[in-house]
């Protein structure tokens, strides 16, 4: 996909996002975080993102999969390098 309509399929989905009410909004973190439970498996490891702006919450999802035993990880960007890590949630 060319950068400039990844680029335009990134701010329609950000104006959604923001466009959306609290409720509806929460409605659909609660959604997201369901269809992701059936993903989680004991000792796997998965990538979540800390929410920023408009973002939906995974919370709910990171820490059933803590529960359930997987190791769950957040991305980190190497200050001078900006190389991307996972660290531990």
């Amino acid at each position: 996909m060319p950068h400039t309509e990844k680029s335009a399929l990134r701010q329609q989905f950000r104006r959604a996002r923001q466009n959306m009410g609290k409720h509806e909004r929460t409605r659909a973190a609660r959604r997201i975080n369901r269809l992701l439970y059936r993903h989680i498996k004991r000792h796997t490891r998965i990538g979540v993102y800390w929410p920023i702006g408009s973002e939906l919450s995974l919370h709910d999802f990171a820490q059933t999969a803590l529960k359930r035993g997987a190791r769950v990880y957040l991305p980190y960007i190497e200050p001078h390098s900006l190389r991307l890590w996972f660290t531990p949630y």
